[in-house]
């Protein structure tokens, strides 16, 4: 899918999450700890959990493979919980400190907001580790970050500002997975410096794939980097992309070939809007200018 719709896709189930670790928190456990740590680690369990296993998981069951959604859906549920309760734990001592500031819930709650922001940063570098890739993991990391930081305050202005008792945390949780998703699907495609993109009719039509790798995979199979299914004329690891002195040069493997701006070739440097057919689908290959 396109960074556009993946990201508005994000949105939506990153504000599914929330909405679903508040129905299981506040209406079928209804645990109420009179300990703030104890309830912080299980709120922010919970929250990173569903958020985190939505976000991730949710590219997997768009491409139909169930492979790709346990991966993702299961490193999301780990990071997410890590950096929940990491998340909620800080939070709670920056609310604590806010109020040697100000007794106002509103300056309480913008300090709370600091732990919102480790919290993100948890779902957010899940992606870095399900591609095994640095720069989506600092990309992410940044977009969950900010994404958790702007869900917090919004959440600190809705507990001042509303007075609806019991949706006050399902509001809150929902604009907090929905900012999270937002930036965590924003930061990396603003940042990003080469992708391609599917031009060809079928399955994989208008895909995006980020290619920040040093070595990046392409082929049906999904440990693939960039995986491109329903294709019978792509092996199951077809081609590499290589960054080779600040180019990009794809390399086919095992005899495999490639057409390359309508030529057959096992090899060839990558410029802007170079043109790339694998099997039977069509590519067009994109890098920033600097």
């Amino acid at each position: 899918m396109s960074f556009g719709l993946r990201t508005f896709y994000n949105v939506l189930v990153g504000a599914w999450g929330g909405l679903l670790a508040w129905a299981i928190l506040d209406l079928v456990l209804r645990l109420r700890l009179t300990n703030v740590w104890l309830d912080a680690v299980l709120n922010g369990a919970f929250v990173g959990m569903f958020i985190g296993a939505l976000v991730s998981g949710f590219a997997g069951l768009m491409a139909a493979r169930v492979f790709l959604l346990a991966r993702g859906a299961g490193i999301g549920l780990l990071t997410g919980i890590v950096g929940g309760i990491l998340g909620l734990l800080a939070g709670q001592i920056a609310f604590l400190i806010g109020g040697l500031v100000s007794e106002d819930l509103l300056v309480r709650g913008m300090f709370r907001a600091i732990g919102w922001a480790i919290f993100g940063a948890g779902i957010g570098v899940a992606e870095g580790v399900i591609t095994l890739s640095f720069k989506r993991l600092i990309y992410g990391g940044m977009g969950g970050v900010i994404g958790g930081l702007a869900g917090g305050i919004i959440f600190a202005l809705i507990e001042r500002g509303l007075n609806l008792q019991l949706l006050n945390r399902a509001l809150g949780f929902a604009i907090l997975g929905a900012c999270i998703g937002l930036f965590i699907g924003l930061i990396p495609s603003l940042l990003k410096e080469a992708w391609l993109k599917v031009t060809s009719s079928g399955r994989n039509e208008g895909n995006q794939f980020i290619v920040d790798k040093a070595t990046t995979t392409l082929g049906s199979s999904d440990r693939c980097d960039i995986g491109l299914y329903g294709d019978a004329g792509i092996a199951p690891k077809h081609a590499e992309i290589r960054q080779e002195g600040g180019k990009f040069v794809l390399h086919t493997i095992g005899g495999q070939r490639v057409m390359i701006n309508d030529r057959d070739t096992t090899r060839a440097e990558l410029d802007d809007g170079t043109r790339v057919r694998v099997g039977n689908t069509k590519l067009v290959f994109r890098r920033r200018k600097s």
